[in-house]
């Protein structure tokens, strides 16, 4: 599942997580998330009609204030409190770690971009498999 700053803020991984409980018997303990790259709270630079947007509980711990009313972002970290949110343990829940705004090289980043090029793309599966490697758990 893909989930931008509005789709986190509205608990869209911890309902999908519900939805493949539901639908499949899953234990949310048992799940393993990957977040891919993602655009970073080093560059994901966003106003207070974000902020607005989060749910109180969570602004403190993706929100970082660099003063002059400039505020960062950290999506990976929003997506995480909502996969807990679900019953997901922290330690299963793992993060690319890189940005995609900063690694142009690597990544379209539709903020860098403007929108103007690029394509991005999730994939979801079941398996007994083990964490896909170059991942880190998030913290």
């Amino acid at each position: 599942m893909h989930a931008g700053w509005r789709g986190a803020a509205a608990d869209i991984p911890r309902r999908a997580l519900e939805m493949m409980c539901h639908a499949f018997g899953t234990d949310p303990g048992d799940v393993l998330a990957a977040i891919g790259p993602a655009i970073g709270p080093c560059c994901y630079e966003v106003g207070t009609d974000v902020a607005d947007g989060l749910p109180p509980a969570v602004r403190p711990l993706v929100l970082q204030d660099h003063g002059n009313g400039c505020l960062r972002l950290n999506l990976p970290r929003l997506v995480s409190w909502s996969l807990e949110n679900g019953g997901m343990l922290p330690g299963k829940i793992y993060h690319a770690g890189q940005c995609t705004a900063c690694r142009g090289d690597l990544y379209y980043s539709y903020r860098r971009e403007g929108g103007s090029a690029g394509r991005m793309m999730a994939v979801i599966g079941a398996t007994n498999a083990a964490p896909m490697a170059g991942l880190t758990p998030e913290v």
